[in-house]
């Protein structure tokens, strides 16, 4: 099974990844729509600029000339009727062309090579030396027409800067990769916390270490993981209270039946006191049914059910009633009672004030 931290970096990636293919196909579109029409146009103005001071100076060395704008940045072919052809600045990687091409050049339709160049070619069209790729012009010097071919010199005019953008590229990729597995740490730290402190909590530990100054969902998650912890202690608090209380309640009635029981032995008691002593056993019986009740009736608090059975009953008799259950413990301490008790009547569970 693979981590969050692997998941997040794998995820997080490929949407680098799928997002640089989208990018490239965007930007391959917006270059085959607008960047190489509007290449071509510019790149036919500068060889039509070019073919229109050659027409109006004869007298120039149309050689030296094109050397010049060679070095100036451009590749040129220069090619007459009699298919004498010369080349000016670097070499052309692929130097097929047509000659339907050259003599529609010859006979003055200017060739737009860069817009109808292959669609199928990505943004990289663009760095494709190759002499189908240019704009060919028509010249003429010293009465003879010649058709001219031009196209940047892409290597020469991106010389540095083609090593600046693959530096900038490899770093961005690079810095990528980093920042992503740094704030995959950042967002994966305070879960694997969480998970330590949930481990933590089951083995029995409600004071978990947490970070919680956050001012994110995280933050707000450890907060509540950590009041949830607070509320679980006091829960499990309540529950060993309860436990003890009637642990306590349970070992009560069964001492005054103990007690009750070894007064039974006694062979000097009157059928009286044997009467009595059985009726307060039978009385600490049905207390221990029903505390056994209600311990069955816990469960129903959860359900908002009513435990508590309300009922009229007179209290004095109650307390009557619970000075008779204890009056072997009474006379084993050599103690004697004496009590006035009022004719009150209240509402409420006689059951539960007796455990009272």
């Amino acid at each position: 099974m693979k981590s969050l931290y692997s998941k997040f970096v794998i995820i997080t990636a490929s949407i680098m990844l799928l997002s640089s293919v989208l990018a490239f196909l965007g930007s391959n579109l917006y270059y085959q729509q607008k960047l190489k029409p509007s290449n071509d146009a510019k790149n036919t103005e500068i060889a039509l600029d070019i073919a229109e001071f050659i027409n109006e100076n004869p007298h120039i060395q149309l050689s030296d000339y094109l050397e010049n704008i060679a070095e100036v940045g451009y590749q040129i072919y220069l090619v007459d009727a009699g298919d004498t052809e010369r080349f000016f600045g670097a070499a052309f990687r692929d130097t097929a062309l047509k000659n339907e091409v050259k003599a529609q050049v010859l006979n003055g339709e200017i060739y737009h090579g860069m817009r109808q160049f292959p669609k199928q070619t990505f943004v990289t069209g663009f760095f494709a030396n190759e002499l189908t790729n240019t704009i060919g012009v028509p010249i003429t010097h010293n009465s003879k027409s010649y058709a001219l071919f031009l196209r940047p010199d892409i290597k020469l005019l991106f010389n540095e800067m083609h090593l600046l953008l693959a530096w900038l590229l490899a770093l961005t990729i690079l810095l990528s990769i980093v920042l992503v597995l740094f704030s995959t740490n950042y967002l994966v730290k305070p879960i694997s916390s969480l998970t330590a402190a949930t481990k933590a909590l089951a083995a029995g530990n409600f004071h978990p270490k947490l970070q919680t100054k956050r001012n994110d969902e995280l933050g707000e998650l450890s907060k509540s993981f950590l009041q949830m912890a607070q509320k679980l202690e006091q829960l499990d608090d309540m529950r060993k209270e309860f436990i003890s209380n009637i642990s306590h309640d349970i070992q009560s009635p069964l001492s005054t039946i103990k007690g009750y029981t070894g007064l039974l032995e006694q062979d000097s008691l009157t059928s009286e006191e044997k009467v009595q002593y059985i009726s307060v056993i039978n009385s600490e019986i049905n207390r221990l049914s029903i505390l056994t009740k209600q311990l069955l009736l816990l469960a129903s608090l959860d359900r908002n059910e009513d435990m508590m059975k309300a009922q009229r009953f007179h209290v004095g008799k109650q307390i009557e009633n619970l000075i008779k259950t204890h009056q072997w413990t009474i006379r084993e301490r050599d103690l004697m009672i004496t009590y006035s008790l009022p004719d009150i009547t209240i509402t409420g569970d006689p059951s539960l004030l007796s455990t009272v």
